[in-house]
């Protein structure tokens, strides 16, 4: 479909070039042939070919567009600028850009064989043709259908300095970019911004767009056959004169499909150059946003750049969602930077959550950085998923600097880390800041691991407080692993608060440890090397005769596990006092150890210590908590009231279990109670009790002891095996007259002395010959005795009752245990 009038500057076919055919059936349509492209990897080949194949189909079938067709096939060229709107777009032969460029159309389609000149400038002679224009142009293609490109996309400028690049925009219903897209300024030129956008899917190769936004969203798939790098290159970052360029931010994101970078992102600001008397800052890293179904990439920079003469650059957040799977086969990095002059940056927030597996391979690093300012704590790292399997986690603070003045150290990152399933972690480092001579350390920071359905396994892990020169020691961070099956943590554990240093007036206290929850709630803790969590101990005082300063507290170890496998040794030992003999401070106490297990843990096969620090005074031992299962559980036989005795202290209450008859046991009750519980149940049925102690507070449940067993009987006078008898509460004696009245119905009043169940059969006598007769049963009636006491038994006489005489009721009654039996009579009479 040979547009009806070309647009503005093109150039039409040159005199003598041979005529295009055209296909006698189709008016005005150019025969075109598709060849596909083999630029990129084979995975990206095939979906621009597909999409190749669906634009040209659409092309072909369409009808007739309102605006006119644009095509450009192989030999020709065509040169644009400006806004343009066609039908549909065909373009297999040179396409030039002679200033920024949007073109919109149904489709938009370049061939394996196009061209696209993109700095092109008119005319003939020096400074003109392909590559001849200074700054890159700006390109926007919108589609209403399918937009493929199946080469790269150029924006860069050519000559001069600086040279801008343009920026990009792709806009379709499925977006297809076979070669790689660089929008980079160079020689201290601006980058141009890369913005992707599909209701379907996008494959595209490499992205550069050093310091520029790259922005690939859409309803399908996403596919980046490479890296995308919009780190910080140019020079100096307009409009601050003080700063080299920052990274551009990276969103890749998929509503309804997947999102794969093959290759890496990299979106950390420029490193300022060294030495260079310039008084220049760092760039700023970019944030970094990947969405998806299943989400993969590489590894994720999003750091600030460093500076030898001014401020580093800040790092930027990495956050990661996948519906389903994540995996990250790299580092992700968002660490600070340190400066040996200006102002250091801090660690930035990572976050990474999927439904399903997460595999963050390279570990994640956002640790603090020390500058001649300070030092600056780590950034927070966030992992959640289905399973967790990730590599080193490091979020620890800064040491202070000592020049030109002594600066504290900062405090660590916390590290969050749940999964649904099993967590394998290689280490885990919280630890806080070192500090010089005269300032403060930082505190470790806490690290807390769960799974509520699977396994955990560690290797070392480190929330301890920040080591003093002189000054006061640092708190460690709080531990927490729960694992609902098997805990296995193979390296050291260590949440010591530090200890204090240097003698002052008043004297430095050590610090106190942090508290450890270890938790293998149905399965196996394994302890594989120490485990400390010790205080700190104190200074001294500089004044002879004055004591020392106290030490600080270990830290309470809670542990709770079905078993507990290898440990090493463990120790919550209180910080000993500051200074030696009469003038020792105070000792600190020493942590206590709560163990919510059966397993022996205080024995002399493991090496547990709770000792309090030395000093004047020493101080308290930690307690030694052992909490087990309840014991002695019994059932008052006449009653089924349930008592037993509490051996754990610390459960917060108890579940009463019951099974009748041998079926699944069930919650009964939830109490604090230990005696006069009520253990209900059937009457005359077997029913067995088992009671668990429950702590809340750290998720335990304890084993059971044995089980009880308890038959309800019916009532104090009468036991399971006891037939109840039934008697006449009166004479059952009925007038023939009434009887009729009535229509031979009565209402028989009795009384049973229990329950059970009652068939009381009427029994006449049928006359034989010679005058002999002989019983008959008339009529059998059930009749079930619920309740003790008065019953009524509804009968109607039959014809052969409905005659004077006397008649005998035979009552056979079982007991409740449907085994034994007895049987009475009661007599009825018909008279007149």
């Amino acid at each position: 479909m040979v547009a009806r009038s070309p647009p503005h500057g093109r150039e039409t076919t040159p005199a003598g070039s041979p005529p295009r055919a055209v296909h006698p059936d189709t008016e005005g349509a150019d025969i075109i042939t598709l060849t596909p492209s083999h630029t990129g990897s084979p995975h990206r080949a095939r979906a621009v070919t597909l999409v190749l194949l669906a634009a040209l189909a659409m092309l072909v079938a369409a009808p007739a567009a309102h605006a006119a067709d644009l095509l450009v096939l192989d030999s020709e060229n065509v040169t644009l600028s400006g806004s343009q709107t066609y039908g549909f777009v065909y373009i297999d032969g040179d396409l030039r850009l002679t200033g920024d460029t949007a073109i919109k159309a149904n489709s938009i389609y370049l061939g394996p064989s196009a061209q696209l000149h993109t700095c092109f400038v008119a005319g003939s002679g020096p400074g003109t043709g392909n590559d001849a224009c200074t700054n890159g142009r700006s390109l926007t293609l919108q589609a209403v259908g399918p937009l493929t490109v199946a080469s790269g996309i150029d924006l860069t400028g050519a000559t001069g300095t600086p040279q801008n690049a343009g920026a990009l925009s792709l806009q379709g219903a499925s977006v297809a970019v076979g070669g790689d897209i660089n929008t980079t300024g160079v020689n201290g030129g601006a980058s141009g911004a890369v913005t992707i956008s599909s209701t379907g899917t996008v494959s595209v190769g490499n992205v550069y767009a050093y310091g520029a936004p790259v922005s690939i969203t859409g309803t399908g798939s996403i596919d980046v056959g490479g890296d995308i790098q919009t780190q910080g290159t140019n020079g100096i970052a307009a409009p601050d004169p003080l700063r080299v360029a920052a990274a551009g931010a990276v969103t890749v994101a998929s509503s309804a499909g997947d999102a794969r970078v093959s290759g890496n992102i990299n979106a950390s600001g420029r490193d300022a150059p060294a030495n260079a008397g310039l008084g220049l800052g760092g760039g700023a890293g970019g944030g970094v946003a990947l969405t998806g179904g299943n989400v993969r990439v590489g590894s994720i920079d999003a750091t600030g750049g460093t500076s030898a003469d001014s401020g580093a650059g800040a790092s930027q957040p990495i956050v990661l969602s996948a519906r389903g799977s994540l995996s990250v086969l790299g580092r992700l990095d968002a660490g600070g930077q340190n400066r040996t002059s200006g102002t250091a940056t801090a660690g930035a927030a990572i976050s990474a959550t999927a439904t399903g597996r997460l595999i963050v391979a390279g570990g994640a690093w956002t640790a603090g950085a020390v500058g001649p300012t300070g030092a600056t704590p780590g950034g927070s790292i966030s992992l959640q998923g289905g399973t967790v399997d990730a590599g080193w986690l490091y979020t620890p603070g800064a040491n202070g600097p000592s020049t030109p003045a002594p600066l504290g150290g900062a405090a660590a990152g916390a590290i969050t880390v749940a999964a649904t399933g099993d967590v394998s972690i290689f280490a885990l480092q919280a630890y806080g800041g070192n500090a010089p001579s005269g300032a403060t350390p930082g505190a470790g920071a806490a690290v807390s691991v769960t799974s509520s359905g699977g396994s955990i396994a560690t290797g070392r892990i480190s929330t301890r407080g920040g080591n003093a020169g002189g000054g006061p020691g640092a708190p460690g961070g709080a531990v927490t692993l729960s694992a609902q099956a098997d805990l296995a943590v193979g390296g050291s554990l260590d949440a010591s608060g530090s200890g204090a240093n240097g003698d002052a007036d008043p004297p430095r206290p050590g610090a106190d440890a942090g508290d450890v929850l270890l938790r293998a709630a149905a399965g196996t803790l394994t302890l594989g090397d120490n485990l400390n969590a010790d205080g700190g101990p104190g200074a001294g005082h500089p004044v002879n005769g004055k004591s020392g300063a106290a030490g600080g507290r270990g830290g309470r170890l809670t542990i709770v596990a079905h078993a507990i496998g290898t440990v090493v040794a463990i120790s919550t030992h209180g910080g000993n006092g500051g200074d030696f003999n009469d003038t020792q401070g105070p000792g600190g106490a020493g942590g206590a150890i709560y163990a919510f297990t059966e397993s022996p843990l205080f024995d002399d096969q493991k090496v547990v210590n709770t000792d309090g620090g030395s000093g004047h005074p020493v101080g308290p031992a930690g307690a030694k908590v052992k909490e087990l299962m309840p014991a002695g559980l019994t059932v008052d036989a006449a009653t089924g009231a349930l008592s037993f005795a509490s051996a754990s202290p610390d459960a917060t209450g108890y579940r009463i279990f019951s099974s009748v008859a041998g079926a699944p046991a069930t919650l009964l009750a939830e109490t604090t109670k230990l005696s006069g519980i009520a253990g209900t149940g059937p009457i005359c049925t077997p029913v067995t009790f088992t009671v668990v102690a429950v702590s809340t507070t750290v998720g335990w449940i304890s084993d059971s002891p044995a089980a009880v067993s308890f038959t309800r009987q019916p009532s104090a006078t009468q036991l399971c095996t006891d037939p109840p008898t039934l008697e006449a509460m009166s004479t059952l004696r009925f007038s023939k007259r009434k009887l009729k009245r009535v229509k031979w119905k009565l209402a028989l009043k009795l009384r049973s002395s229990g329950i059970g169940q009652a068939t009381v059969a009427l029994i006449g006598r049928k006359r034989l010959k010679k005058h002999r007769t002989t019983q008959v049963t008339l009529l059998t009636l059930p009749l079930p005795l619920t309740t003790p006491g008065d019953q009524t038994l509804r009968l109607a006489l039959p014809l052969a009752a409905r005659k004077l005489g006397s008649y005998t009721l035979r009552v056979l009654t079982t007991a409740p245990d449907t085994k034994t039996q007895t049987t009475n009579t009661l007599k009825l009479e018909v008279k007149r």
